[in-house]
């Protein structure tokens, strides 16, 4: 068996929240059929004979023998692409119009998967049938399909075309999203013990703290800009309301001796 680097016990409501229910669906991709999952829930089953195993994670568990390929593309968590993209993107399309079928899964199979869904579809099929890869996976497959503003830009780019701006304010990196990465940068700054990771605002943060802190893991992903850009702003915001704070009480202080003044004053001119 080829064991993932860390077991995790998740608990229901996480797994629904990454996507456990989705298990080999079917979706097209021109005229071909492909097979997306959420890595979380597969089992040794689900690898089918003669499938093109295509993992988008590094932490997947496969049977120790099966009549399948597998084609690893992994790609970081809630970031970008691999430099290399387009070249990936068409060596798997290559395989599956040359007949393999292909099963595509990350751990969720929401934002990998979606961008590797949709990066297909910019490819195989043409801008007049599908002028938007993300719309079409997203009602294909899953409506949370692809989840960064770098997955979008890498499908768009197969095409030569910007990101939509619907997908440009959509897609930025949440406030919740910004304070995890904060913190995992701050956790292997010091390098904790496995399992500290804070759970921010219910975030589950399984997938990243897999990435910062499992045994025999890569490093922690550097910040995508927009994330570092968001986190400047975060920031620039905590140092203005500090200055605020600050201000606010100079300007109290002020106004306590100025009282105390008025009502000296009145009292010398009441004695």
């Amino acid at each position: 068996m080829h064991t993932s680097a860390m077991n995790h016990t998740t608990s229901r409501k996480n797994l629904a929240y990454l996507g456990a229910d989705r298990r080999l669906a079917a979706v097209k991709i021109g005229r071909f059929t492909v097979y997306a999952s959420s890595g979380l829930r597969l089992e040794s089953e689900d690898f089918k004979p003669g499938h093109l195993q295509v993992p988008l994670t590094r932490y997947f568990d496969l049977p120790d023998s099966g009549n399948f390929e597998v084609h690893p593309v992994f790609m970081q968590d809630l970031g970008g692409v691999p430099i290399d993209w387009q070249d990936r993107v068409k060596a798997v399309l290559g395989r599956i119009m040359r007949g393999a079928s292909a099963h595509i899964f990350c751990d969720g199979g929401k934002g990998r998967t979606g961008t590797m869904l949709a990066s297909l579809v910019a490819l195989a099929e043409s801008h007049r049938s599908t002028p938007d890869p993300i719309a079409a996976v997203r009602e294909r497959y899953f409506h949370g399909a692809v989840e960064t503003i770098e997955q979008a830009e890498a499908i768009f780019a197969l095409r030569g075309q910007p990101v939509p701006e619907k997908y440009v304010m959509q897609l930025l990196p949440p406030l919740w999203h910004l304070r995890h990465q904060a913190a995992l940068q701050q956790l292997q700054l010091s390098g904790p013990a496995l399992g500290k990771l804070p759970n921010l605002n219910g975030w589950p943060p399984i997938a990243s703290h897999r990435i910062a802190t499992g045994p025999g893991a890569n490093p922690l992903r550097p910040m995508t800009r927009y994330e570092q850009a968001g986190l400047d702003g975060l920031n620039a915001l905590a140092t203005l309301a500090d200055a605020s704070k600050t201000l606010y009480r100079v300007a109290s202080a002020v106004a306590a001796l100025a009282a105390k003044s008025v009502q000296k004053r009145r009292a010398n001119q009441t004695s």
